[in-house]
């Protein structure tokens, strides 16, 4: 007899594999006995096909050996193989968990991390945490390159990465950390007075701002709201805000990406 594997298990933990003995005699009817991991399995009444072959199914992944193998028509006249047939599972995913962009403004989703090294154009179930509550994202397809792209992810910090195929988990403990954009650092100071009474000619310069930058700023004229928005800074960094009456003028905030000083 000949003992050789056919088929390995398709999954982690999955029985699918099989094993074949060959050159029996055709359509006989035969008691078998294997080990399996060191464990006796007796296989009884096992019929060879048309070509002699009987084929062991529904194995999972392990070592196989000391077969024994009689006819049934003739007990007396036993067939030994020593062969040893590892089944394996197939291969936990192996890849790298790195940072891709940080979100654009204070409080937006549009943040991403990359998973790379996988099988091209292969489809996996992902899971993460998010700042320690546990993402599921199923059924994700890598691109050409053997990438994943998760996206709109907000500010957070994102760990404990899990990635399966076909029943195969492959984990990394790599933590990446996405941030909102600083928040505007600014000065306010007197530019000007009113030239005259009851005039508003008056200024004031908010200053340490990012040059060319566009920002919306509030603050209180005399205990009332305004809103100025889309006020671009100078090449100095600095906004002018101008036309202004006598009066007290308070609490100050820049606000650039929605993130607000």
């Amino acid at each position: 007899i000949t003992v050789t594997l056919v088929l390995n298990p398709s999954t982690c933990g999955g029985a699918d594999g099989s094993i074949t003995i060959s050159g029996l005699s055709p359509s006989t009817v035969y008691d078998l006995h294997y080990d399996a991991d060191g464990t006796q399995i007796d296989s009884l009444g096992m019929l060879s096909d048309a070509s002699g072959n009987i084929v062991i199914s529904g194995l999972d992944a392990g070592f196989y050996d000391n077969w024994n193998l009689w006819s049934v028509a003739t007990p007396l006249c036993i067939s030994m193989d020593n062969t040893s047939i590892g089944l394996t599972d197939p291969s936990t995913p192996t890849y790298v968990v790195t940072f891709t962009s940080d979100p654009s403004s204070c409080g937006i989703a549009d943040g991403s991390i990359t998973i790379s090294g996988l099988d091209l154009s292969t489809t996996y179930d992902i899971n993460y945490d998010d700042d320690g509550v546990q993402v599921d994202s199923l059924g994700v397809t890598t691109d050409a390159s053997g990438n994943l792209v998760i996206g709109g992810l907000d500010a957070g910090n994102y760990d404990n990465w899990s990635v399966d195929l076909f029943g195969c988990t492959g984990t990394d403990a790599t933590v990446i950390t996405l941030t909102d954009p600083l928040a505007p650092l600014f000065t306010v100071a007197l530019t000007l007075d009113p030239s005259s009474c009851g005039g508003s000619d008056g200024s004031i310069t908010i200053s340490g701002l990012v040059a060319g930058s566009t920002y919306d700023v509030g603050y209180d004229d005399d205990g009332t709201p305004v809103a100025s928005a889309g006020l671009l800074a100078d090449p100095s960094g600095e906004i002018v805000i101008s036309g202004l009456d006598a009066g007290n003028y308070d609490n100050w905030s820049v606000d650039l990406f929605g993130c607000t000083g």
